[in-house]
């Protein structure tokens, strides 16, 4: 079994082409096996693809279970772009009116 990681429009055609996150020997039997994935490559998972090379010479791949353990996290779409200032430019700002232009400013009065 090959495992794709984030590889959204992968086909049949693709997988020649593409390196697999992960592969594993599976044994044809309908005994419950745990496989540990590298974690290094399964930390920022959005999908995953398996695939079963050849079928093992059967024209069809019967699975009866799948089962995958983990920790779910949120991850957010866009990341979050934060800006701060740690001293204000007033070219940056509006000019606000009443002051440095020749007129007296009521406020505080």
């Amino acid at each position: 079994m090959d495992i794709y990681v984030n590889e959204d429009g992968l086909d049949f055609d693709d997988v020649d082409d593409k390196q697999p996150a992960q592969s594993f020997d599976i044994p044809q039997s309908r005994e419950v096996g745990d496989y540990a994935v590298k974690p290094s490559k399964f930390s920022d998972v959005r999908n995953l693809t398996l695939f079963f090379p050849a079928a093992q010479g059967a024209d069809n791949v019967r699975i009866y279970y799948i089962g995958f353990l983990g920790e779910w996290r949120e991850i957010k779409d866009r990341p979050a772009v934060i800006l701060y200032e740690a001293q204000a430019n007033p070219a940056d700002h509006p000019k606000i009116r009443g002051i440095n232009d020749g007129e007296q400013s009521n406020l505080g009065m």
